[in-house]
């Protein structure tokens, strides 16, 4: 079966992959994707780490609501 899924991200504005696939850009509605098929999602934005995941919608539901993570500009060592 065929749906839409809604994928947000906080912030706005990620590009977003759908299966190695340009889909548009945070917050949008992804149309005619099928629903009982795993799809892999990817969320690039500039200075922030990429968020890749992995949905069922028939199971995980038809919503994704990310919060992007900063990247580190310098990488630190552990603290002791």
């Amino acid at each position: 079966s065929l749906g839409s899924l809604v994928v947000e991200s906080d912030p706005p504005g990620a590009d977003i992959l759908l299966d190695d696939r340009p889909a548009g850009r945070t917050p949008a509605t992804l149309r005619d994707v099928r629903l009982d098929e795993r799809h892999r999602i990817d969320l690039v934005l500039a200075g922030h780490e990429i968020d890749q995941f992995v949905v069922l919608p028939d199971k995980d539901g038809l919503r994704y609501a990310r919060r992007l993570a900063r990247a580190d500009k310098v990488k630190r060592p552990p603290a002791p």
